[in-house]
């Protein structure tokens, strides 16, 4: 599943209708139902988490090591259109061999 978000608001949870999600987070590829129950789990947990369920489950959601990565080179270029100032400018994509984003 790759997904092209559509809003200012990273990572929202907006329930359990897909409607919603497929507004928003506007996929580019056809996306199956577990794909799609994915993606909610994935936000639900964000948003409605304490700490410790958070810790204990991110990285069953999200590939720490490449995403940290991520990170690390997008602050050393300062690069500020991207996931962390705009937050429109990315793409989200779940692997469907390791089912993380």
């Amino acid at each position: 599943m790759l997904l092209k978000p559509s809003t200012f608001k990273v990572l929202k949870h907006l329930g359990d209708d897909w409607q919603a999600y497929e507004r928003t987070y506007n996929p580019k590829t056809n996306t199956t139902p577990s794909q799609r129950k994915r993606l909610m789990d994935f936000t639900k947990m964000i948003h409605m988490a304490d700490d410790e369920a958070f810790a204990d489950q991110i990285g069953g959601f999200l590939d720490m090591d490449q995403f940290l990565r991520f990170l690390a080179v997008n602050v050393v270029l300062s690069n500020l259109d991207s996931f962390l100032w705009g937050t429109q400018n990315h793409y989200m994509y779940l692997d469907p061999e390791s089912n993380r984003f």
